[in-house]
């Protein structure tokens, strides 16, 4: 029987791609569309809460196991019972694992933040070797 974040979740992808759809087929993009675009930007942020919220309710009632990857992000996590939320923590948790000093840690949450995908290649080759030290 599936959970009760299944139906939700799979409702809210097809009408995601149905919205999609819909914008490329207008062709080009006018100000009648920005409300339209703006919808599907909540939409994702609603599916990615609804892989993440029911597993931070059931760590917080001890109905799930927390699980942190490395013992150095247990403090940074502990608020979230693990799991990664606040722009923050990726600060943190770059300057704990890869010794990241304040100002190179804010450089990989603005890459992330903006998706730049060259510049999150870039950090991912500094955060690498600055874990292995």
């Amino acid at each position: 029987m599936p959970n009760k974040t299944t139906i939700p979740a799979s409702f809210i992808v097809i009408l995601l791609s149905t919205l999609i759809a819909f914008a490329a087929n207008q062709g080009s993009v006018s100000i009648s569309n920005i409300p339209l675009f703006g919808f599907v930007v909540f939409l994702i942020f609603v599916i990615q809460w609804l892989v993440f919220v029911p597993s931070f309710i059931n760590r917080k009632h001890g109905l799930e196991k927390v699980e942190v990857l490395h013992p150095l992000l247990n403090t940074i996590l502990e608020e979230t019972y693990g799991i990664m939320i606040y722009q923050e923590q990726v600060m943190e948790a770059a300057q704990k694992l890869s010794g990241y000093s304040l100002g190179q840690a804010d450089l990989l949450r603005r890459a992330m933040g903006k998706k730049i995908k060259s510049e999150m290649d870039n950090q991912r080759e500094t955060f690498i070797d600055g874990a292995l030290k």
